[in-house]
């Protein structure tokens, strides 16, 4: 028995019990329970896990499915053997199919959601680093006769280049207080169609957090680098 139909029953797998399943086992009548295993998900995660048993069936019973679990070395030899076993139990032809294509089948819309997301994401991510790395460009430009000032007063580079970049990651942190929220609630709301599903913890956010700053900082740095280190004297001449 699966762990779910235990439940269902509220049985003790320490108490001898039968099933009465006439005709459905090879004992043909009552037939002991052998244990409770845990729950095996044999169908979508969208759907709770269902009572089922597993048990020896009669001879005499038509088969209508057989699993058989085969390596990929030999699945060439099982499909040629396939039909003479198979024509033991039937006279129908078998047909084949596989446990993967099946589960592929089963989580088809959320394979194309993921893919479609995806895609989304990778554009907004495009725009985003462009729109970056044009305000980067404007904020150095705008910004250059204050660098240089603040240069030959004795300020070193990389102070100059974390004073430009600084700016930039309270924008992507005050975006990522904006859109953590909207991003939690879609996706929470997008597991509920789920029973079996994973958590959303603060590990997540913080992680995407991390990446964002990252990439933010790598887009901006070169226009960091740049304005900080050109010759004061050529700036403050030119303005």
């Amino acid at each position: 028995l699966l762990r779910a139909m235990d439940k269902e029953w509220s049985t003790d797998v320490t108490i001898p019990i039968t099933l009465g399943l006439d005709g459905m086992t090879s004992t043909g009548g009552a037939s002991p329970v052998a244990g409770v295993m845990t729950d095996l998900p044999y169908e979508s995660l969208r759907e709770p896990i269902q009572p089922m048993f597993i048990g020896e069936m009669p001879d005499t019973t038509d088969f209508s499915y057989v699993v058989a679990k085969v390596s990929n070395d030999d699945l060439g030899a099982f499909q040629d053997a396939l039909p003479g076993a198979w024509s033991q139990f039937s006279d129908k032809p078998p047909t084949v199919s596989f446990v993967d294509d099946y589960v592929a089948k089963m989580y088809e819309a959320e394979t194309k959601l993921a893919q479609l997301v995806t895609l989304l994401a990778l554009v907004a991510l495009f725009v985003a680093c462009l729109g970056l790395f044009g305000l980067a460009a404007h904020a150095a430009t705008t910004k250059r006769k204050e660098i240089s000032v603040r240069k030959v007063l004795g300020a070193g580079i990389a102070g100059l280049i974390g004073r430009l970049t600084r700016e930039f990651a309270l924008l992507v942190g005050v975006a990522f207080l904006i859109a953590a929220p909207v991003a939690y609630l879609l996706v929470t709301r997008w597991l509920d169609g789920f029973v079996e599903r994973t958590p959303v913890g603060p590990g997540v956010f913080a992680l995407v957090l991390g990446a964002t700053l990252l990439l933010a900082l790598v887009t901006v740095s070169w226009h960091a680098w740049h304005a900080a280190t050109r010759n004061p004297a050529d700036v403050l001449r030119d303005e």
